[in-house]
Parts: structure tokens; sequence; C-alpha cells
């Protein structure tokens, strides 16, 4: 008896929650990182994230991003199709990752760590996606406006040229939908 290809991708998908079980939760979600950004994910799966495995990827992943201290205690609280980011984030050292020199003023204006909160919403569905900020707030001060322009354009453009806020976006990698839940992120692979 010969099974054919979708069979054993499905079978071998049916196993990969009990291998990647014994895995910490920062290598089980780069694992299931890869596999979405490489389209292995099986068509018409969902990939599920837990709010542990996505923190530890997070914490894992931010030095590389934004530079080693840049960004410490970085935390994300999971909602309804929502979440809070919290973290303390030296402003001078992300901009130095970035290889723009900010300048003297900036620098002394930017540098030491900041407590930053970051509340968002997405909607996602059909291949697509909008996220929009709710509140941003550096040191309990709410970020708005020409301020945010300024954070927008300095820091995270940078890094992430075509990050797109309030307006939707094209999901990669066969991704039909992303549905966040209070204990986890649900990605659904299209068919």
């Amino acid at each position: 008896m010969r099974f054919k290809g979708s069979v054993l991708v499905v079978f071998f998908a049916g196993l990969a929650p009990l291998l990647i079980g014994s895995l910490s939760p920062y290598e089980s979600a780069k694992r299931k990182m890869e596999m979405i950004s490489s389209e292995r994910a099986p068509r018409g799966s969902t990939v599920q994230l837990t709010s542990a495995e996505l923190n530890a990827y997070i914490k894992g992943e931010i030095p590389s991003l934004v530079g080693e201290g840049a960004v410490t205690r970085p935390h994300l609280v999971l909602g309804n199709n929502s979440g809070k980011m919290t973290a303390n984030v030296d402003f001078a050292k992300v901009q130095a990752k970035s290889g723009r020199d900010p300048g003297w003023i900036m620098s002394t204006i930017l540098s030491g760590e900041r407590p930053v909160v970051v509340q968002g919403r997405i909607q996602s569905a059909k291949g697509q996606a909008t996220i929009f900020l709710d509140q941003i707030e550096v040191s309990g001060i709410p970020i708005n406006g020409a301020a945010l322009d300024f954070l927008m354009d300095v820091f995270i453009r940078p890094r992430f040229p075509d990050i797109k806020i309030g307006e939707p976006f094209e999901l990669a990698h066969g991704v039909e939908r992303v549905e966040v839940k209070p204990e986890m992120v649900n990605v659904r692979i299209a068919r």
C-alpha cells in the first residue's frame, strides 16, 4: 500500500505538537515561525503560537533586531484580536543599531531606558490584515501626532521600511488570517 505525499504531510503535521512539546517556548516558537515563513505549514492548517511562546520569541529575537540592551523586559499580553506590549527602551541604542548617528542632542535626550507601552488591534481576513495603534506611551506620556511620526520615522521605519499602520497589507507565506486570543495567536494557512 502506497501513501500519497499529502497523507504523510498531514501525518507528520499531527506529530509536530508532540515533537515540539519537548522544546523550550523559544525553540518551539522559532520552529513554528520558520515553518510558516518557509511555507512548510500544510494548506488549510492552523499554527498556534501560545502567549508563552510569543513572549519567549520576542525576548530571543529583539537583540538581533534592535541591538543588545536596547530593549529590555519586553512582555506581550494578548487580548481578543488585540495586544499590549510593554518594555524598557533605550532609544539611543536602538538608533545606534540602525547605523544612523542621532547626534549629541538626541543622544542626550533619548539615552537611558524609558518604559514604553504600545496597545493595538488587528483585523485579518482573506489574506490581508490591518494593524491599528490604540495607544503609545513613553515614560507614562501619551505619544501621538508629530511626536509619533518622529518615533516611527527615526526608530521603526529604518528597520521595517514596509510597515503599514492603519492600512491593509497582504499577509505573506500563504497566511489567510491571524486571530489573536488572550492565550494564543492562531495563524490560519490558506487552502
